[in-house]
This record gives structure tokens, C-alpha cells and sequence, in this order.
């Protein structure tokens, strides 16, 4: 009879050490995305130059995320600046001085000012005058507007008198930031009595100068 050759199977460990021997004739394309990321900041740059990005509300949104972070002296810098900024308002605002009205607190996008009131203040009504309520929340939107270090101009401001301001004593104006945009920037601002009760509330756009302070 003749003879049978026998052979065994391949173990697993031997097929193994086979395909590791052939060469791979297929290879994956390499990730590269420092590409897409280099075509993304031409976008987005692109987008900025044209205006289509507020620049303004995208750093406060970074900020609040935490992805922009400011040193301690960036912050005692800016609150240089602010104070300095509420010292030319109160030296150079003739107007503002004749009427008594002092800036008193400044942020980044808030501002109070104050004023003593006086026999002159009042009306014949007696009730402070509505001409003095606009220049007080005048000047309490224009120290708002100008927290980014540029002067600014009143376009316009829309004053809604609540109720008189009688046997009052002081009267405070708060402005708080709505909207900053490249060229304008909408102020929110309330006049309260040193009770806390809302005398008038309206809102002023003011347009950014070149001029800083």
C-alpha cells in the first residue's frame, strides 16, 4: 500500500506568525487635522473682519467658560483704567458738576452716579425736575458706555418717568450694559430714590468715539 502522508493543521499561534510576515498591501490615509483646523481660523477670521462676529459678547462667553483667562495684574490694570476713566468724567463734565451729579461706581458694562438734591433740582411742582432725571441717567449711560475705554457719544435715549420724585434727598442711577456692538452700545438705566423705589427707566444708545480717555 502506499504511504499516507499525514499533515496537521496550523495552529493559531502559527497562522499568526504567517500574517505577520506578509507585507500589508492596504494602508489608511493619515489624519491631518491641523488642516481643517488651519481652514477653520481662516473662516472665522474671515468672519470677523467682516462684522459678522460681535467680538465683544464672544470674549464674555469665553470668559464664562473659563477659556480666556486674565491675570491678576491684567485685572488690576483694567480697574486702573476704570477709576481713571471715572475721574475725567467727573473733572471734565462741566454740565454735570453745575448740576451736582458725581460718577461713583464703574465696571466693565456698569456705572452709578449720584446726585444730592437741592432746592434747584425741583420744579414747580415740587418734584424734581424731568430734565434733571434725564441728565442724571444721561451721565450714568455715558460712564456705562465709555467702561471699554473709548468716549462715546449720546445718539439717543428713551426716559419713562415712573412716578415724581418728591421729599426725596438723593437720587441714584443705575446703568447696566444690554448690547455692545462695534459701533453702538445700548445702556439699561433705572433712577431709584435713596429708598429704593424706581423714579424713571429707559434706554440710551450711545455711538464709540476714537477718542479714548
Amino acid at each position: 500500500m502506499p504511504s499516507v502522508l499525514k499533515t496537521r493543521a496550523p495552529t493559531s499561534c502559527q497562522i499568526g506568525m504567517v500574517s505577520s510576515n506578509v507585507p500589508s498591501t492596504s494602508r489608511t490615509a493619515p489624519v491631518r487635522p491641523f488642516k481643517f483646523i488651519f481652514f477653520f481660523m481662516i473662516f472665522f477670521s474671515f468672519l470677523i473682519f467682516c462684522g459678522m462676529v460681535d467680538t465683544n459678547s464672544l470674549s464674555k462667553k469665553l470668559n464664562k467658560v473659563g477659556l480666556i483667562m486674565k491675570t491678576s495684574k491684567e485685572n488690576q490694570v483694567d480697574i486702573q483704567e476704570l477709576k481713571k476713566i471715572l475721574e475725567i468724567r467727573n473733572q471734565e463734565n462741566a454740565f454735570s458738576n453745575e448740576m451736582g451729579i458725581r460718577g461713583t461706581v464703574i465696571k466693565k458694562g456698569y456705572a452709578e452716579t449720584e446726585l444730592v438734591l437741592a432746592p434747584k433740582h425741583f420744579n414747580l411742582n415740587h418734584s424734581v425736575h424731568g430734565g434733571c432725571l434725564y441728565t442724571l441717567a444721561d451721565n450714568a449711560g455715558g460712564a456705562c458706555a465709555s467702561s471699554h475705554g473709548q468716549r462715546v457719544a449720546t445718539l439717543c435715549g428713551d426716559l419713562q418717568f415712573m412716578r415724581p420724585a418728591i421729599d426725596c434727598k438723593k437720587l441714584t442711577a443705575v446703568a447696566r450694559e444690554k448690547k455692545a456692538g462695534k459701533r453702538v452700545i445700548v445702556v439699561d438705566i433705572s433712577i431709584y430714590d435713596e429708598e429704593g423705589t424706581e423714579i424713571a427707566c429707559g434706554l440710551f444708545d450711545y455711538a464709540k468715539m476714537k477718542m479714548k480717555y
